[in-house]
C-alpha cells in the first residue's frame, strides 16, 4: 500500500498535517471545503490514535477519482482530486436535489471507512492482501461496500437528519452517476437495507463504527464485473 499511496500523491502541491510542510499551493473554494470537512471528521477519529494527513492535487487527470484514501503504517491519507475534473462535477456539483455540503460529507464518510477497515482490521479486510487476482476483486468489492455501509453508519451517528438524503444519494451515485464497469463498487440494491445503528451517543459511537468499517458484508456476487 504504501507505494500505491506514493503513486497517488504523484503531482501533489499542497499537504496538511505533515511537517515539513509541501510548498503552498492557492486552494479553490471547493478544495477548502472539503479540506474543512474531512479536518472536522479526522477531528472525531484521531483520539482513535489514527493519523491523518490531506494532499491536495493540483494537476489533476479529468475523471480521476475525486477523493480516495491511501494508507500506510497508521496514517490515513486523503487524496483531493477535484481541480478540473469533471467526475467531481457529475458527482458533487449536479443539481440533482441534494445540497453540495451533503455529498461531499456523504463520500468524506466513504473514505473514513477505508481508513477505519485499513486501521483497524486484519489481513482478512484488506483488499490488497488477498491471495490472487479473483480474491482481490472480491475483497475490494467488500471493502467498497462497507465503506459505503460504513458512511450510512457515520451519518446516522453524526447527522441523523441527512441520512435518508445520503442513503439516496448513495443509491443514485452507485446506479446512474458513476460508470462502473470493474464491478468492485458497491451495487445499488446493496445498499436497499440501509444500516441500523443503534441510539448511542455520538461520543460512545466508535465500536459500532470499528465493527462496520471491519465486517464482512453479504456482497451482490450478481453484479457486472464482480467475482462469482
Amino acid at each position: 500500500m504504501a507505494n500505491r499511496a506514493a503513486r497517488m500523491a504523484a503531482g501533489i502541491c499542497w499537504l496538511l498535517g505533515a511537517t515539513p510542510a509541501v510548498h503552498a499551493l492557492e486552494l479553490t473554494a471547493d478544495e477548502r471545503q472539503v479540506v474543512g470537512e474531512f479536518s472536522a471528521m479526522a477531528a472525531v477519529a484521531r483520539p482513535l490514535g489514527i493519523a491523518f494527513r490531506t494532499l491536495v492535487a493540483d494537476d489533476v487527470q479529468d475523471g480521476a477519482t475525486p477523493m480516495a484514501m491511501g494508507y500506510d503504517a497508521g496514517t490515513c491519507t486523503l487524496v483531493v482530486q477535484i481541480r478540473n475534473n469533471s467526475l467531481y462535477r457529475t458527482l458533487v456539483l449536479a443539481h440533482d436535489g441534494h445540497p453540495k455540503e451533503l455529498k461531499l460529507r456523504a463520500i468524506l464518510a466513504h473514505e473514513m471507512g477505508h481508513c477505519f477497515r485499513r486501521y483497524f482490521g486484519t489481513p482478512a479486510t484488506d483488499a490488497w492482501q488477498a491471495p490472487g487476482e479473483r480474491a482481490r476483486a472480491r475483497a475490494r468489492h467488500e471493502s467498497e461496500v462497507q465503506a459505503d455501509r460504513f458512511a450510512l453508519a457515520w451519518t446516522a451517528i453524526y447527522n441523523p437528519s441527512e441520512y435518508d438524503d445520503v442513503l439516496a444519494y448513495l443509491q443514485t451515485m452507485r446506479s446512474t452517476l458513476w460508470a462502473d464497469k470493474s464491478g468492485h463498487y458497491a451495487r445499488a440494491r446493496e445498499l436497499d437495507a440501509g444500516v441500523q445503528v443503534p441510539d448511542v451517543e455520538p461520543k460512545s459511537a466508535t465500536e459500532i463504527l470499528v465493527r462496520i468499517a471491519t465486517d464482512h458484508p453479504a456482497a451482490d456476487r450478481s453484479a457486472s464485473g464482480a467475482p462469482r
